[in-house]
């Protein structure tokens, strides 16, 4: 070094306070070069944000890492246009899938020549627009379908090619694109990313090369071993969990989740807040499960092991008082228990007048932070249209206030759910033209996540409700349907 060689023969007095100030600066500003060589030797996305969330130098360099590795995939498909690509799924709340999300995950530095774009529904003709007249892309009209794996989640598919390249745009039906996602061929296909984070369902089975196959792979044969992790091999399949060789836990493919549900069974990192990933789950209201039935010989939940797994949604539905006591019994019955409960208010298609009812947290549900995790199948059937992915949010519509109302305003906040009408449910003797059981869940006012228990008091609040909002002109749009409610004496 230059300060070495300024000093004497065995003179020391370079390593005075003077000089080991300029060797401290000489060290900082390099500190940015030492900072990157670590990242350099992070392949794994999950370890690189887990570094840059050390300290604010990390914070910096890292965050230009992980910037440049989505533009390093995805660039070679849109050349010059990554803004344009960035605006146009920021504005459909489209997401990047397959190929080139494992990259971002894993840092695999093969080059893809396939990027698969998932739009939500309307988004299609923006997306095509600008894959054909700005990307200069040809369509290859001959590829008109996707997979048959996602048949009954897919609006519109198209598939186009520049030179080697491809690019395949899904529109997903108006139920939302991450039914596309969840209808993947198996668990370790389930990953989705947009300009600013990455998510993985089953990270856990994914990260040891392990996948379950998805009942919408064995809807068929025909490309049975052509999609997904089954073409690129190095997983090991399997058609259930019994694999596990011992009780599934929240693996179990039976239990529903939710879309943003955080714990071992979902991974979602977000490197830039402009197009957060976690707050595109959060505004979803889809909940899934794997399977109708377990197989794996060691869990609680398979039917063959345990007679106390209540069979949802029950047949017939509840629908008086005292088919409403029978399936309280079986609520309470329900083995392994539910870990909370919380109290609501049913009208039942023959009942006289509305009940309070107990709706349970869905298995394996310990904390309820969302409104879509209480198990409303005792008393609601969602499944007759779809046994495995159902978007929650379509079917209720939550209330603060009686708008132009003299009263005292409302404490609390009341959400309705009702059953599907186009899986034409029987009359409801209580609210006249409106079809199935209706179910109303009571919570915070400002934060309809926060349940409170649905009291006596409460009910002529909720009749109130309903003779005053069933004409609604924004529910007659969700529901096509007029709704008058009677009282007791009425019927």
């Amino acid at each position: 070094m230059c300060l070495r060689a300024n000093a004497g023969e065995g003179d020391n007095s370079w390593w005075h306070t003077g000089a080991r100030s300029q060797l401290t600066k000489i060290t900082v500003l390099n500190f940015d070069t030492l900072i990157l060589e670590v990242y350099n030797h992070l392949p794994l996305l999950v370890d690189i944000l887990a570094w840059r969330a050390t300290n604010s130098c990390t914070r910096k360099v890292g965050s230009e890492v992980v910037s440049a590795r989505f533009v390093h995939i995805v660039k070679p498909f849109v050349r010059m246009y990554m803004p344009e690509l960035c605006h146009v799924m920021h504005v459909t709340r489209a997401v990047i899938t397959g190929s080139c999300a494992w990259q971002m995950l894993n840092g695999d530095d093969t080059p893809a020549n396939n990027l698969n774009l998932i739009v939500t529904n309307g988004g299609f003709d923006a997306f095509c627009s600008l894959i054909q007249d700005t990307l200069l892309y040809e369509w290859v009209e001959q590829t008109s379908k996707p997979h048959y794996t996602f048949n009954n989640s897919a609006e519109r598919f198209a598939r186009f090619k520049f030179k080697h390249l491809f690019i395949t745009v899904t529109e997903a039906k108006v139920d939302g694109l991450f039914k596309v996602v969840l209808c993947a061929p198996t668990t370790a296909d389930m990953l989705f990313m947009t300009a600013g984070g990455v998510g993985m369902l089953y990270p856990e089975w994914t990260s040891k090369n392990i996948a379950v196959i998805n009942r919408t792979a064995r809807r068929g044969n025909r490309d049975y071993d052509k999609v997904g992790c089954l073409h690129r091999g190095g997983f090991l399949c399997h058609d259930d969990t019994s694999f596990l060789s011992e009780a599934c836990g929240q693996h179990c493919p039976t239990q529903w989740r939710y879309i943003a549900d955080r714990g071992n069974q979902s991974l979602v990192v977000d490197w830039d807040a402009r197009f957060s990933l976690r707050s595109m789950m959060r505004a979803s209201h889809m909940i899934w499960r794997l399977a109708e039935h377990c197989h794996n010989g060691y869990c609680p939940y398979n039917p063959t092991n345990n007679t106390r797994v209540a069979v949802l949604p029950p047949i017939p539905m509840p629908c008086d008082l005292a088919t409403i006591q029978a399936q309280e019994a079986c609520i309470d019955n329900h083995t392994p228990h539910y870990a909370g409960k919380r109290v609501a208010l049913l009208y039942a298609t023959l009942a006289t007048a509305p009940h309070l009812v107990m709706v349970p947290l869905r298995d394996g549900v310990k904390d309820l932070t969302h409104l879509s995790q209480l198990e409303t199948s005792h008393w609601l059937d969602h499944l007759k249209l779809d046994k495995f992915i159902v978007l929650t949010g379509r079917l209720r519509k939550t209330f603060k206030a009686l708008p132009g109302a003299t009263e005292t305003p409302w404490v609390y906040g009341y959400t309705v759910i009702r059953e599907d009408p186009r899986s034409y449910p029987p009359p409801n003797a209580l609210i006249r033209e409106l079809a199935g059981n209706v179910l109303v869940i009571k919570h915070e006012k400002d934060n309809k996540h926060v349940i409170v228990d649905m009291t006596v008091e409460d009910v002529d609040i909720v009749n109130t409700l309903i003779k005053r909002y069933m004409n609604d002109k924004c529910l007659e749009r969700r529901s096509s349907i007029t709704v008058i409610v009677l009282t007791p004496e009425d019927v």
